[in-house]
């Protein structure tokens, strides 16, 4: 199938194709199961048995996690969560509702910085 547009795919088509991975990987363990015993019986080897099997195990879960994927991605929009520009926006809306100014203005009674030397001892009596 070509595709001759860079249109996403519909919902149902994602939906579709999901259904079909998970299906896919569900029916998958069955011979993976049959596998694991068809080594156990030629091969005497329990290890290499219980090998093949284990890889069975993680199957369903996987399959769960790809059917649940919602599919295609909105790569214009950045999803990323700001804690600092919550807090300020929230902030923000405390003061509007409050009638404060959102940026509470420092006062200062200088008019250049002064300078605090760490070293100097303090006067003593």
């Amino acid at each position: 199938m070509e595709v001759i547009t860079d249109a996403k795919s519909s919902p149902l088509e994602g939906w579709h194709h999901r259904r079909r991975v998970y299906t896919v990987l569900q029916i998958l363990r069955i011979p993976l199961l049959a596998a694991s015993a068809v080594v156990m019986l030629v091969t005497h080897n329990a290890a290499l048995a219980v090998g093949v099997a284990v890889i069975s195990i993680p199957l369903p879960w996987i399959a769960v996690l790809l059917a649940n994927e919602t599919g295609q991605v909105d790569e214009t929009t950045n999803k990323v969560y700001k804690p600092a520009l919550v807090r300020e926006q929230r902030r923000a809306q405390r003061a509007a509702l409050s009638g404060e100014s959102a940026r509470p203005m420092i006062e200062s009674t200088e008019s250049a910085p002064q300078v605090i030397d760490h070293l100097e001892a303090p006067d003593s009596p």
